[in-house]
């Protein structure tokens, strides 16, 4: 498989740790001709959050992950590549996508952002909302055609002309997903899904190592007794956070967890919805073994413990396991035994 290459980049890295200093970037990013737009934020302002840096760049031919790793001589993964539009990631900078807002993060002024274009203009455009039958009807087509993220519709049309056009906008949410689970199936054809199961008691960390397993990674992170998959749109990598015996039939657990059968559908409450999974997180304070004992199964003879557990990598997380894994949060400094998949 050949490097992943992109037209967008997001670097993220802790003010104490990097090796290019902030005063230089903006000398650093115009001397890259192929870098067409640059713009970067120091966060400071995010609680239980350490001080750190966000650069956003554009390429006009699509570059390589080592380039942007070279380019600020840091490890390839501080890099994400941004596969939404370039527009969302001027709006992650100052926190004013939905998913930021909706996590409660601290909305960031267009003031603190320092960029080779101009970037306030740019907010205005991203945010401007449109009135007008016909015009709300263009940017659902633009939606319809992929010209636009489904971050820029909501931007773009605001909570009340959602609502009202739920019905065309769901059925292109539909449409999205049926064409991204066929391209999937023919990608990942051959290729076996991966579920790691996190175990361990409350507090020690499970959510945590999941977040940290997942970095970089386009990642649906998913908990909810009512309806774990509401959320869920396409991803290929998912967490079922905090996962309860109760919470799922035996059945649908040994679905979603098969290796091989990648054409599956999540148990949602209204309609089933195809998945794309290539990796699947569950945390959960039960063991694989206790989970299955209190699980609702309908057939012991045939629905049996090993189906369950030869599907699974299964990791207790444990206090010193959290202190070996991420030294920097829980107090260890030694990174040798640091796991990964």
């Amino acid at each position: 498989m050949g490097e992943l290459k992109s037209h967008n980049f997001m670097y993220v890295q802790q003010t104490k740790y990097l090796k290019i200093k902030p005063d230089q970037f903006i000398e650093l990013l115009n001397g890259r001709k192929s870098i067409t737009n640059w713009a970067f934020i120091k966060h400071d302002k995010d609680d239980g959050v350490e001080e750190h840096y966000h650069v956003i760049l554009h390429y006009k031919y699509a570059a390589r992950l080592s380039t942007v790793s070279h380019l600020f001589d840091d490890d390839p993964e501080r890099i994400q590549i941004w596969d939404d539009r370039w527009n969302n990631a001027c709006g992650y900078l100052v926190h004013a996508t939905s998913n930021s807002i909706n996590d409660g993060k601290h909305s960031y002024d267009v003031s603190e952002v320092t960029a080779n274009f101009d970037f306030d203009e740019k907010m205005k455009e991203i945010q401007s909302r449109v009135s007008g039958s016909k015009n709300i009807e263009k940017v659902i087509t633009q939606y319809g055609n992929y010209e636009i993220s489904r971050e820029e519709l909501e931007l773009k049309l605001g909570d009340a002309e959602l609502a009202k056009n739920h019905v065309w906008i769901s059925r292109i949410d539909d449409l999205h997903a049926e064409r991204e689970h066929e391209n999937f199936l023919k990608e990942f054809k051959g290729r076996a899904q991966e579920t790691l199961w996190l175990w361990g008691e409350a507090g020690v960390g499970k959510s945590r190592y999941a977040d940290f397993l997942t970095k970089g990674k386009k990642t649906a992170k998913l908990g909810s007794s009512r309806d774990y998959f509401q959320d869920y749109k396409g991803e290929n990598y998912v967490i079922l956070n905090d996962l309860r015996p109760n919470e799922f039939s035996y059945a649908d657990l040994l679905r979603l967890t098969d290796p091989y059968q990648h054409d599956k559908a999540a148990p949602r409450r209204y309609h089933d919805l195809k998945l794309n999974l290539k990796t699947l997180i569950i945390t959960s304070p039960y063991s694989p073994e206790d989970f299955y004992e209190y699980c609702k199964v309908d057939n012991y003879q045939i629905d049996t413990f090993e189906q369950l557990k030869r599907r699974l990598h299964v990791i207790h997380v444990t206090d010193e396991l959290m202190k070996q894994v991420m030294p920097d949060e829980f107090g260890e400094d030694d990174l040798s035994d640091l796991i990964g998949f």
